[in-house]
């Protein structure tokens, strides 16, 4: 009867050996998921007639006040990874308000992974970011960034947006949490592509 253990280390060793740039990306991807899935923490239903109604003012003013998805009463509705197209590997998170749903599209190219040892050498990433009426499901608009999305010393994903391609490439700003990052995307998107003669409203807590 063979040692179990030494299957075990048989299939580490095949498991090693079988690393390959799709590999890293799908890692990466999935630890992405993991950081953002964690930020919909499911709490305490909040009755309608409770909810206080903020403008988009108010809410960037409140940026620096540790503002978070609860308090804009963000729902996670969907979390997906897709490895069907040949170039692009991504990320689909879908989340919703009281008005609105948002389609977060998060994509690395293989050859992101080409040169790569592991899933921490795997940085580049594309976002799309929409937003839809909730109820028709209307289209209102589209953002998109290029990223670097890091691990930092304590192992907490960070995002650091990128402006120009290729050589040109060079950071925008500085690097911040992915939390404070789709933050900025869900304020942006609600203040460019909201009525502003109705001073366009996040509802919050």
């Amino acid at each position: 009867m063979k040692d179990s253990r030494i299957l075990k280390y048989i299939e580490f060793i095949k498991e090693e050996m079988n690393d390959t740039p799709e590999t890293y990306i799908d890692n990466k991807l999935k630890m992405i998921q993991k950081s953002i899935n964690d930020l919909f923490e499911e709490g305490d239903e909040v009755e309608k007639d409770d909810i206080e109604k903020i403008s988009v003012r108010q809410a960037k003013e409140q940026k620096n006040k540790n503002l978070n998805f609860k308090d804009l009463n963000v729902h996670l509705d969907s979390s997906e990874i897709s490895k069907y197209s040949q170039t692009d590997d991504s990320l689909t998170v879908k989340f919703s308000d009281a008005d609105s749903t948002y389609n977060l599209y998060i994509s690395i190219n293989i050859k992101d992974g080409l040169n790569s040892s592991s899933e921490d050498d795997v940085k580049n990433c594309f976002v799309k970011f929409k937003k839809y009426n909730l109820e028709s499901m209307e289209l209102y608009g589209q953002i998109t960034k290029n990223v670097e999305i890091n691990n930092d010393e304590t192992g907490k994903m960070t995002v650091v947006k990128i402006e120009g391609k290729g050589e040109e490439a060079k950071p925008e700003g500085e690097s911040m949490s992915i939390e404070d990052f789709l933050l900025d995307l869900k304020i942006e998107i609600d203040k460019k592509f909201g009525d502003e003669q109705e001073e366009f409203e996040i509802e919050t807590e």
